[in-house]
């Protein structure tokens, strides 16, 4: 692991530590590097602010490992993966979306679009769907998973990340259906 990978990871660790005291919010850079005895100036050498830092996390910890292999046929599997990161560390994870959910939502809005564009492409093999519709469609589903999930997370994950995903999964598999069946009538 490069030198750079390990201080942003030991910044990031602070981070979560802090996160269990205190709101994301009042957490300050000189705050975060006096917990991992770092100086301000590396803070600033691999993060432009503690948002970055935070985005940085999200998709280290969330969204790195699934990115490349995420398919229409393994998409539920990817998404638990990614819920269970999430339940097992809830109070970080409810603590820092309360505050500021964009840098979750965003990374996992472009994951998911990616994957639902993909699944529509591969749905619509008479190639009757335009790339405008295809783009509508999948930006639809998208905006409807990304909602559930961050939701989930703002309501202290009540339900299962199991149950969740299964959920998320039977919808799409509806929807599936039921796309096929508008394709070839």
């Amino acid at each position: 692991m490069s030198d750079s990978l390990t201080t942003k990871r030991i910044l990031a660790r602070s981070l979560k530590e802090l996160c269990q005291h205190r709101n994301f919010e009042k957490i300050s850079i000189n705050d975060l590097t006096r917990n991992c005895n770092l100086n301000r100036q590396t803070f600033y050498y691999h993060f432009q602010d503690k948002y970055d830092l935070l985005q940085w996390l999200y998709y280290d910890e969330l969204f790195k490992d699934i990115e490349n292999i995420v398919t229409f046929n393994n998409w539920d599997q990817c998404l638990l993966k990614v819920l269970k990161k999430i339940y097992r560390e809830k109070d970080f994870y409810i603590n820092t979306i309360n505050t500021n959910g964009k840098y979750f939502y965003q990374d996992f809005y472009d994951l998911s679009q990616r994957c639902f564009y993909d699944a529509i492409t591969k749905l619509d093999t008479n190639n009757s769907i335009s790339n405008q519709e295809k783009i509508f469609f999948s930006e639809f589903y998208t905006y409807g998973i990304s909602g559930i999930i961050l939701q989930w997370i703002k309501t202290n994950m009540k339900t299962p990340p199991e149950k969740l995903a299964h959920d998320l999964k039977k919808i799409a598999t509806q929807s599936e259906i039921f796309a096929v069946e508008l394709l070839h009538n």
